[in-house]
């Protein structure tokens, strides 16, 4: 399902905000 992907996607991208800002 490309939604789960795209889901997927962005949470990894929030992570990685997450990470850079820490």
């Amino acid at each position: 399902d490309n939604t789960s992907i795209k889901h997927t996607v962005e949470s990894i991208h929030l992570t990685g905000d997450l990470t850079l800002i820490k």
